[in-house]
């Protein structure tokens, strides 16, 4: 299963009869009532450690290296920041408008993929804790510091119109353009990953009893039951589905996994089978594109899903962020750190490293109100 097979014109190859012009059936999409009003409130609790990993060594918690000096090499300290976020959520759907472009896999028919349209508000507010550790030379001794710093996050607001859609899966349009980029068909073929503006939701209809695999291929849904639970003044039963991912999140080899050496040639000769022994070899490291970026590392939790609509949730997620990596060694006669993407020539102790920050985000949401309201117009 791949993310193509997402709000798609026919979902399986069962359904493409479906979507013939000889069948007087309609194929049926994910819809949503035109003036349904959500509104939910979410705390997030996300804790971020520095983490630095030389060669072989397990990943110490740390923020860098002293670069310069007498203790060259030794950590320069430590950072953590402790963030607790509260979000505000209100959309209503104000109506309903159709793709004018075929998705794949299907029969290239226009404008049959109906998108619902949503004007939604986000309120944010919070607090943040850092505490620092700091190591670094003065003089000839090393000086450490302690500080905490405890800050309000300013409250803001980000309003923003957004659709739904789905087949088998649901997807947020993020980037309403995309519902008339002519090319999103052949993006989908071309890549046969996740678009940019358009982002994976969850299962339509989803009952207990159904599994399946999120597009990253790791994230592995169970529906497990049907569950009472308050939306706002009203009951409900809705369906908590479990994830869980197979990625080892205690794993911080990030040198291993995420580090790929090869050899670059500098040679005369266009076809590698010839390059000689007289042209020049470099080794240089390359950062793996799966390991660029913010990347979840992990996620294990419930959602609670009522009407295609995710009611409720509480998930832990694992978020790795790379911020340098490289070649480093230690040049004794000038007391100085050195990095590199090239392996340095004539040069001993050198190792490969990896700078990088692993968040461990709770996310508890709950919907406080759900019902149907008068559109804007």
């Amino acid at each position: 299963m791949t993310y193509r097979f997402i709000v798609v014109a026919c979902g399986t190859v069962g359904l493409l009869a479906a979507c013939s012009s000889d069948q007087a059936a309609p194929h049926q999409y994910a819809s949503w009532a035109i003036g349904l009003h959500v509104k939910g409130s979410s705390v997030e609790h996300a804790v971020t450690r520095s983490y630095t990993q030389s060669g072989d060594s397990p990943a110490e918690e740390r923020k860098g290296t002293i670069a310069s000096g007498d203790y060259v090499g030794d950590s320069s300290g430590s950072l953590t920041v402790d963030k607790t976020t509260s979000v505000d959520h209100d959309w209503l759907v104000v109506g309903n408008t159709v793709t004018e472009n075929p998705l794949v896999p299907g029969d290239a028919v226009f404008g049959l993929v109906p998108v619902y349209v949503v004007e939604g508000a986000d309120v944010t507010t919070g607090i943040e804790i850092r505490d620092e550790f700091d190591q670094q030379q003065q003089g000839q001794v090393l000086a450490q510091s302690e500080t905490r710093t405890e800050s309000n996050i300013d409250r803001k607001t980000d309003a923003s119109t957004w659709g739904l859609a789905g087949d088998e899966y649901l997807v947020k349009f993020e980037d309403l353009g995309q519902v008339w980029n002519p090319d999103l068909d052949k993006a989908w073929a071309d890549s046969g990953v996740v678009i940019s503006g358009i982002k994976y939701l969850g299962k339509t209809n989803v009952a207990a009893g159904d599994f399946w695999v999120t597009p990253n291929g790791n994230t592995l849904c169970r529906g497990m039951s049907t569950d009472g639970i308050s939306l706002g003044n009203t009951s409900v039963s809705a369906v908590r589905v479990d994830l869980r991912e197979v990625a080892n999140v205690d794993d911080l080899n990030l040198v291993g996994r995420c580090l790929v050496e090869y050899d670059d040639f500098d040679s005369a000769y266009s076809d590698p089978k010839q390059v000689s022994d007289h042209d020049t070899r470099t080794t240089v490291v390359h950062l793996d594109p799966g390991c660029e970026g913010d990347f979840v590392h992990r996620k294990i939790g419930s959602e609670w899903w009522y009407g295609n609509v995710l009611v409720k949730e509480d998930a832990t997620y694992y978020e790795v962020k790379i911020s340098d990596w490289g070649y480093q060694w230690i040049d004794y006669n000038a007391k100085a750190r050195k990095t590199s993407h090239a392996m340095p020539q004539n040069v001993g102790d050198v190792g490969k490293f990896v700078e990088f920050t692993q968040t461990e985000r709770h996310v508890s949401y709950a919907t406080t109100a759900y019902g149907t309201s008068n559109t804007p117009w």
